[in-house]
């Protein structure tokens, strides 16, 4: 069984019996921690000649195919009626990545030709990047704002491209600097401050911080092969980025783990459909005076309007003369009370 099966596993069952929970939130903060080395990281172990020629077969599937994957879930989910089209949209962009780590261990276990196993690392780095400028035009569209495709379509390339411009140009400057220094921990630094940097410059110009960490990871990969005078480590340096990439695949694969949820995971398509079928059997008055959980538990109501809800409710006598009893004293004057 696959690693990457065993934590998620082992933080299920510490999330579901002993009730523990991450000590951190998913946000940007935690994003930015932990996706640079992991892009890195494939990057660097990236076979450079079956990339070369397989390039058109993993642009093929990272673009053309994670844009199909994305639509497919969106449009099956709206079929089914259970969400509209841009939120469904949202949730096929954070769906149709797919995480390889799995993958890659089955692949090493029965010894898959290098051009599979490339192919599918390549891509799984390259759809991260398509997936997330998609969610992010997808997050506008759900969110009520107006989207121009041909607009949209033409900024998530400027991001790809500029992202791919400038993690080639800080690892050609990282390449030069590294001919300075012979100590493998300044050879490992330089590496961690290049996917670090290369991801926050891109992000802070408006482009795929993704695409921009991969590429650094890429060229400079490239840049050593084709001469030694620069990186004399390069044993140390790759041991450190698969340590790296395996802890940080580990943290966020036991911390997704504990955050798995049984009980609403077998429940809420239950209640969902059940919602659904209930809708339509509701008379008009019903559905007029039913409010959904979601609002009862954001809206703040004042006690005056919700005993008027609560009077008019039908099939509730007792509970209506005790509310119009209650809303009879709060609507008299000060003196009648």
């Amino acid at each position: 069984m696959p690693g990457a099966v065993l934590l998620v596993a082992a933080g299920m069952l510490a999330g579901g019996i002993w009730q523990v929970r991450p000590p951190f939130q998913f946000s940007e903060a935690l994003l930015f921690i932990f996706l640079p080395p992991l892009i890195f990281e494939a990057a660097w172990n990236v076979h450079l000649d079956v990339l070369r020629r397989t390039w058109q077969q993993i642009v093929l599937l990272a673009f053309p195919g994670t844009f199909v994957v994305a639509f497919a879930i969106a449009g099956g989910i709206t079929a089914l009626g259970s969400l509209p089209f841009a939120t469904a949209l949202l949730y096929g962009a954070m769906v149709a990545a797919t995480d390889p780590v799995a993958v890659i261990a089955v692949f090493r276990k029965f010894r898959v030709p290098e051009r599979v196993k490339t192919i599918v690392g390549a891509e799984s780095i390259c759809n991260d990047g398509v997936a997330l400028v998609l969610y992010t035009t997808a997050l506008t569209a759900a969110a009520g704002g107006s989207v121009n495709v041909p607009a949209a379509a033409w900024h998530g390339a400027l991001e790809v491209a500029g992202g791919i411009a400038i993690g080639s140009a800080f690892a050609h400057t990282a390449w030069w600097l590294l001919r300075a220094t012979a100590a493998p921990e300044y050879e490992v630094t330089m590496t961690v401050a290049l996917a670090y940097i290369a991801y926050l410059d891109a992000n802070h110009l408006g482009l795929s911080g993704i695409f921009a960490c991969a590429s650094a990871g890429v060229m400079l990969r490239a840049l050593q092969r084709r001469t030694d005078r620069a990186m004399k480590n390069v044993d140390a340096v790759d041991h450190f980025w698969n340590a790296t990439g395996f802890i940080a695949n580990a943290i966020v694969f036991i911390s997704t783990g504990l955050l798995i949820d049984f009980p609403r995971i077998t429940h809420e398509p239950a209640l969902i459909f059940s919602e659904r079928r209930n809708a339509r059997k509701r008379s008009p008055t019903e559905r007029r005076y039913t409010q959904p959980a979601n609002e009862i538990a954001t809206v703040p109501r004042s006690p005056l309007r919700s005993m008027q809800g609560v009077a008019r409710r039908p099939n509730l006598r007792v509970a209506k003369r005790s509310a119009q009893a209650r809303l009879a004293r709060l609507q008299a004057p000060s003196f009648v009370r």
